[in-house]
């Protein structure tokens, strides 16, 4: 049993960090209902993504904290048994004096531990079948996930190089966009037809920015200007790279729903962050912005489209209350919306 020591407490680690991250996620929910923490929508971000990373079992705790006497009580199993002179009844010391030269072998030793440890790895391989049949349905369906992320994040690829440039009315409007935001030099912004979220996509060079057709001849000016900030602050507050990593994270621990809660919790936090950061930098009026809001989630929930990987858009639904309710408040400070 004590050769299988390191196993068990490799098995409580990676129960008690699966415990941790629930009762963090459980805290962080439950605070988020009081306007301290419902008003601050970059510390929600921050604390939803410290559960995220609490989720990985980082390889260096364990080795810290297995105890010295597995290693000990391993290496004595596997060698030969040996006659010493202690095993030996003191009222015998001839016995004694013949039992000091007995010891196997060098030949003998040698098929001893190949034995030992032929015995211990069966033993091993049957104690840890349920491991291996879990991390293979994990590997499996991970390899699902991130197949399917990838597949996506190309058919988009595809779909936006092929995209025609924006005409010169968005084009003017987007390069107010970028001197607001601070963005320099001004994003590219392609149009798509058929009805999609608005997103932020990364280009090779440039962030580029794609636009619905349909939804863009709906909106006026304002409107327009609003979304083209709105996905200009994904790209200076870096939302797609913490977005990869709450999806690798729930690709990885699919079977966790703290992984899948994790990451909706903080994509919604980001775009309420993105939401407070244009009221604050661009000063354009709440009820013009919320306008916006409304018609674009309207205008995508005719076929509810996906968000391909690596892209950041305007229109996501969930949370929408939290976003009007933020949008609606009646000043937006830094303090009270942790921007600073």
């Amino acid at each position: 049993m004590t050769a299988f020591t390191g196993d068990v407490v490799y098995d409580m680690i990676f129960v008690t960090n699966l415990a941790m991250s629930a009762l963090m996620a459980l805290v962080v929910e439950i605070a988020g209902w009081f306007p301290f923490l419902k008003h601050r929508p970059r510390l929600r971000h921050v604390l939803w993504l410290l559960v995220l990373i609490k989720l990985i079992p980082w390889p260096a705790i364990p080795v810290a904290v297995l105890p010295a006497q597995v290693v000990e009580s391993t290496r004595v199993e596997a060698e030969p048994p040996r006659i010493v002179a202690s095993d030996v009844p003191a009222s015998t010391p001839q016995s004694v004096e013949r039992a000091r030269p007995v010891a196997l072998t060098t030949s003998e030793g040698h098929a001893w531990r190949r034995l030992t440890s032929l015995s211990l790895a069966a033993d091993r391989l049957k104690a840890g079948d349920w491991r291996a049949f879990f991390l293979a349905v994990t590997f499996g369906l991970t390899a699902v996930f991130l197949w399917r992320g990838w597949r996506q994040h190309r058919g988009a690829s595809r779909l936006i190089d092929c995209a025609a440039c924006a005409d010169g009315r968005v084009v003017r409007l987007a390069g107010e966009a970028g001197r607001l935001m601070g963005v320099d030099p001004a994003p590219a912004v392609r149009v798509v037809g058929g009805r999609m979220t608005p997103l932020l996509w990364l280009g090779r060079r440039l962030p580029t920015i794609v636009l619905p057709a349909e939804l863009v001849e709906r909106l006026d000016d304002d409107q327009i200007r609003c979304i083209l900030c709105h996905e200009l602050a994904h790209y200076v507050r870096r939302d797609v790279w913490t977005g990869l990593f709450a999806f690798m994270t729930a690709a990885v621990y699919w079977w966790n729903p703290v992984a899948w809660w994790g990451r909706r919790e903080m994509l919604s936090a980001q775009e309420e962050c993105c939401d407070a950061l244009v009221i604050f930098k661009t000063n354009v009026s709440r009820k013009k912005y919320a306008e916006t809001l409304l018609e674009t989630i309207e205008f995508i929930n005719a076929e509810s489209p996906g968000l391909p990987l690596l892209a950041s858009g305007f229109g996501r639904s969930f949370a929408t209350r939290r976003r009007f309710e933020m949008i609606a408040e009646s000043q937006v400070r830094r303090r009270l919306l942790g921007l600073g």
